[in-house]
């Protein structure tokens, strides 16, 4: 029987009885802003597709989780701190992440400057953490870093999206497989290792979006429920209530990203102080790492897959063209040259008319 179209952001779409199972549910790209998802975002960056089989069997999983709440109106008098409070409800947890929440989400990153302490700052990176210590376990923070030697946005998106790669130097973070993929969400699982403790590992769903001016990448993800991975003795599970990362141009050249983080490990034993001192040594190291593959990646000439999301550098005109006279923006001169050329082309204009 023919499936019946989603009324409403879901986990899954409702199968009707005797249909076969789908591996993946597909639906138009939404958008947030001048966001746009891209559908199945973690296998366009080279990142293996989920296993049918697998994803069949999540299908039998609890499905129509439609959002209760009404979504926020933006302009009205809800401030940008509902956000905050929205992810410490996770609220979301049963939905797949939408337009809707993304949007909000943008506009808090850009409103909420207030609510945000410096713990570090040194020209390259920023280390702010959440005013209120109440929200999202405490350890919630936002993390900038300016790469002023790296000047292609799409190496430094492969250093967080393409995982193979990044087992290669990223070593407390691994074991990343998606589960399955629908409604422009991937359902990811992954693990970091917290040595001496055990690993901790998350169930997420994960949100890859372009700019539609090929101006930038936002990447989404926060986590969803435990079934699609249950949890084993492997591993603690932690709670991850945000991690989103936005790449863009820097004004004064080469690439920033900021990241917002609310995680929770789940160590009881260990203040949440404690962890908020430990964060900018560990960004530091994360930073200096993703500039020295990026810088290894470009001299290799590698061409990631995400290459595609962003607006290549135009090359470069020629300063002056034969007799002195200045490369036009058309690939033609200024000037005598240029001035004959739009006669010309005015008075073919003319005898076509």
């Amino acid at each position: 029987k023919p499936l019946a179209p989603p009324t409403a952001p879901r986990l899954h779409p409702t199968r009707q009885p005797g249909s076969p199972p789908r591996a993946m549910a597909t639906s138009a790209p939404w958008q947030a802003g001048p966001w746009v998802v891209v559908p199945d975002g973690l296998a366009a960056c080279g990142n293996a597709a989920p296993k049918a089989q697998e994803a069949h069997a999540r299908n039998a999983l609890a499905r129509a989780h439609a959002k209760t709440e009404p979504a926020v109106d933006l302009g009205g008098g809800r401030g940008a701190g509902d956000f905050a409070r929205r992810l410490d409800s996770r609220r979301d947890a049963g939905s797949a992440i939408d337009g809707e929440e993304v949007e909000q989400f943008v506009h808090w990153l850009r409103h909420s400057d207030d609510a945000w302490e410096t713990l570090a700052s040194d020209g390259q990176i920023d280390v702010q953490r959440h005013r209120d210590r109440s929200l999202c376990g405490g350890v919630f923070v936002r993390l900038s870093a300016h790469l002023p030697e790296v000047t292609d946005m799409a190496l430094v998106a492969n250093c967080f999206l393409d995982f193979e790669d990044r087992a290669k130097w990223d070593a407390q973070v691994d074991g990343f497989r998606i589960i399955d993929s629908f409604e422009g969400n991937d359902v990811l699982h992954y693990t970091m290792h917290a040595s001496p403790l055990s690993d901790r590992d998350f169930v997420v769903l994960h949100a890859l979006l372009r700019h539609e001016e090929q101006r930038g990448l936002l990447i989404y993800s926060r986590s969803t429920d435990d079934k699609f991975s249950p949890a084993t003795r492997s591993a603690v599970r932690a709670q991850q209530y945000l991690m989103a990362t936005e790449i863009t141009e820097h004004p004064s050249g080469g690439v920033r990203y900021t990241t917002i983080s609310a995680v929770d490990p789940r160590i009881p034993f260990l203040p949440k102080w404690i962890m908020n001192r430990l964060v900018p040594s560990e960004f530091r190291k994360w930073v200096d790492l993703v500039d020295t593959r990026c810088k290894e990646l470009s001299a290799a000439g590698f061409q990631p897959p995400c290459a595609a999301f962003f607006r290549r550098p135009a090359p470069a005109a020629p300063c002056a063209a034969a007799g002195g006279a200045e490369a036009s923006p058309r690939g033609g001169s200024t000037g005598k040259a240029a001035a004959e050329e739009d006669d010309t082309e005015a008075s073919t204009e003319a005898r076509e008319a």
